[in-house]
């Protein structure tokens, strides 16, 4: 009897120490599938998007052209007899800058005068004698032909005058004296150049896919390298019409204001424009995947992600814009998105939460 006792102890004894083993097995068990479930679980960072005003910057280089610029020239072949302007004078509409030689002419003229005179006189007379009908009518035209000739030649004369004085055809800034005084001329030689300068033209290309942002009244801002410190601001007057088939783009004119004459025909602008203003989303560039030529972001829904395919826009200062795909407000994981995957649980790290700031000026390049 006592034997059987003791082996009942010693069965009961075993049990309750297997029981205990596959008590702590059972606790170190879902302990350890615990501590895996939270391994699995990824902790991610994630920012906001936010919308922001923004459009896209132009920048290209222009030239700078006066207002009105001619090339003063001679319009016949003679003797130079006269100059009447220094180099870089401000003149006037109408000012005589040069004097040809003319006393052949003003001889001709004299001459043409009297005959003008005299065919007046006859003309007179020739019309008192009409009216008493002591003249035939054909007389009387002939003499009233005389006369016209007589005008014609005198008007004539005076013309070949007038192009013996060379006149500025509008006001601006002459620049160098190219003749002397004696030097013989020819029709196309220059004498000097005139410019206006109280308003600059700046001719610039503009890319065809911006051509119909582009356009009469823009705003532009422009700098050169002669005044670095100085920026002006103009408005586009003009677009081209036409493009062209090797750089697929248009010239635009903008006119800029020079009250002070500082900015010169000739001149390097760099030249930059705001075009196609929008409201747009706007998020780190940090939280872009590519995929071949697609972009993606990973939007945080909760405690899982979603990928989703999104269009960009513009780049600046570590930011992107999204044109479309994604809503303002939207959150997206920005740290660890490589090892993302579609419909991943994740937790939202509240502490590294980062948010983009809003700005209401965009001062970036285009994509």
């Amino acid at each position: 009897m006592g034997k059987i006792l003791k082996v009942i102890v010693e069965v009961v004894a075993g049990l309750a120490v297997l029981g205990a083993a596959v008590w702590v097995f059972q606790t170190r068990k879902g302990t350890t599938t615990q501590t895996t479930r939270a391994a699995m679980t990824n902790e991610v960072a994630v920012a906001t998007a936010e919308a922001r005003l923004t459009s896209d910057r132009l920048e290209a280089l222009g030239t700078g052209r006066a207002r009105e610029s001619v090339l003063i020239t001679a319009s016949e072949s003679e003797r130079v007899t006269g100059l009447f302007f220094e180099d870089g004078e401000v003149v006037e509409a109408g000012r005589l800058l040069a004097k040809l030689e003319d006393r052949l002419l003003l001889a001709e003229r004299s001459i043409a005068v009297a005959v003008l005179e005299e065919e007046r006189r006859e003309m007179a007379r020739a019309r008192e004698l009409l009216e008493k009908e002591g003249i035939a009518r054909r007389l009387a035209d002939a003499r009233e032909t005389s006369l016209a000739k007589a005008e014609l030649a005198l008007e004539a004369i005076d013309a070949r005058l007038e192009l013996r004085e060379v006149r500025a055809p509008f006001a601006g800034v002459l620049g160098l004296r190219r003749v002397s005084a004696g030097a013989w001329v020819t029709p196309g030689t220059v004498i000097a150049t005139l410019d206006d300068v109280s308003e600059i033209h700046i001719d610039f290309s503009v890319p065809e896919r911006y051509l119909g942002a582009v356009g009469t009244g823009v705003v532009f801002t422009a700098r050169t390298q002669m005044l670095p410190d100085a920026v002006v601001t103009g408005r586009v007057t003009h677009v081209e019409a036409r493009i062209d088939t090797t750089s697929l783009s248009a010239t635009a004119r903008g006119t800029v204001g020079n009250g002070d004459g500082r900015l010169r025909p000739g001149m390097l602008f760099a030249v930059w424009l705001e075009a196609s203003p929008r409201m747009s989303v706007w998020v780190p560039e940090k939280a872009m995947v590519s995929l071949g030529e697609k972009q993606f972001v990973f939007v945080a829904n909760g405690n899982r992600v979603t990928r989703r395919e999104v269009f960009l826009g513009r780049r600046e200062a570590g930011m992107v814009e999204v044109r479309e795909g994604l809503g303002a407000g939207e959150q997206v994981v920005t740290d660890g998105v490589g090892k993302m995957r579609d419909g991943m649980t994740v937790r939202v790290a509240t502490s590294n939460n980062e948010q983009v700031t809003s700005n209401n000026e965009s001062d970036g390049g285009t994509e």
